[in-house]
Formats: C-alpha cells, structure tokens, sequence
C-alpha cells in the first residue's frame, strides 16, 4: 500500500466515525430493522441455505434480526472468530450465546463450535452479511483496516465458487463517492441500507483497483 493510499483511507475512516457519531440509537434501532426487511426480501437471502453474519458493536447495522430470521427459518448460520490474519465462522443454535469477548470488543462464537467454511466447493448457496465503514455505488468497501473480509472476499473470488453472496449492510450516510482502494480491496454484491439496495454492481472476480 502506498503512503497516499494509507492516508486517503485513514482520512475517511476518520471522516465516517465522525459522522457516525451524529447517528442516535433510535435511528440505528429504526434503520436497523428497515434494513433486515430489505435485505431478508432478497431473492439471494430467499435462496440461500446459510447465512453468515457479523455480531454488530456500538454504532453498527444491529444484525440480530437478521440473525434471528436465519435461524427462524431453518438455514445454517454462523457468526465470525478472528484469528490471527483471518476470520473463521462457528455455526449457532441461538442469538442469544454464549459469546466470548475479543480484545477489539466484539463477541466472538466458542471455538468449540462446528467450522463453517463458505468457500467450500458444494458449500450450498451461502449468503454473506458483511460489516463495513465506508461504501461507494460500485461496490467499493473500506473496513476497518484488519482486511479479514477483504481476505475472505479474495479467497472465495479465487475458489471461483459461485455461490456465494456478499451483501454489505450500512447506514445510508456510510455512502460516499468513491472508496479509496487497492489491489487487496475487493467489491461486495449489493449494498442494503434503511433506503434500500443502494448498489448492485456485476459480480467481478478482480479487485478494486
């Protein structure tokens, strides 16, 4: 990453939480379940047999409901353990726990739980929630600078699986106009915010550089 790559997205990342600081938990309540209706309408959501899905912290899309809908309607879910450099999904049996905590403040599945790799090959049709700071109308996603969904993005474009779903979900003042990325960066499939689908850009196997 080149130093004014690093410093356009530290800028935005600074700009983003300072203006998700602006957001009120009633809005985030009220913006968080328009946004599980328009995600769960979905013909992807509706045909998919797994549901992997981040557990939300302080100021993110509270993904609960979604959650809570996968399990109601009898799909596999699973939710994020970080490793080292990536991310591993431990299928549950309830939105209610038990979690772990993490140092960076999320909750976290038991690591005894089964595994549940979505770049599989016969992995089914596999719906992905995907967290995010900033997005663009291209599919641009920055995070939060870890890359564990970049890295998870890449691997599963690589596999060529063709089953995957990557659905980013955020609040429509995380919509700016252009996210900066690099070759490590990766689009995501649609973009849902309280609005609606904001962007469904052509699945493209390559980076957003």
């Amino acid at each position: 990453m080149t130093d004014r790559l690093r410093l356009e997205k530290q800028l935005a990342r600074k700009r983003m939480k300072e203006a998700l600081s602006g957001v009120t938990p009633a809005e985030r309540s009220a913006w968080s379940a328009r946004i599980t209706r328009h995600v769960t309408e979905l013909s992807e959501w509706k045909a998919s047999s797994t549901v992997l899905a981040f557990l939300s912290m302080d100021g993110e899309v509270d993904t609960a409901g979604m959650i809570q809908r996968a399990l109601s309607d009898g799909k596999t879910v699973g939710v994020p353990r970080m490793r080292e450099h990536y991310i591993e999904f431990h299928k549950i049996e309830s939105i209610d726990g038990p979690w772990e905590p993490h140092p960076f403040g999320v909750r976290e599945p038991p690591a005894g739980l089964p595994v549940i790799d979505p770049c599989a090959t016969g992995a089914g049709e596999v719906f992905v929630v995907t967290p995010g700071l900033c997005f663009d109308l291209e599919g641009g996603r920055l995070g939060f600078g870890k890359g564990y969904y970049d890295r998870l993005i890449g691997r599963c474009r690589d596999e060529k699986e063709p089953g995957i779903f990557f659905a980013a979900v955020c609040f429509s003042v995380q919509i700016i106009y252009r996210v900066p990325a690099g070759e490590h960066d990766f689009r995501v499939d649609a973009i849902v915010t309280e609005r609606g689908v904001a962007a469904r850009p052509p699945r493209l196997p390559s980076s957003l550089k």
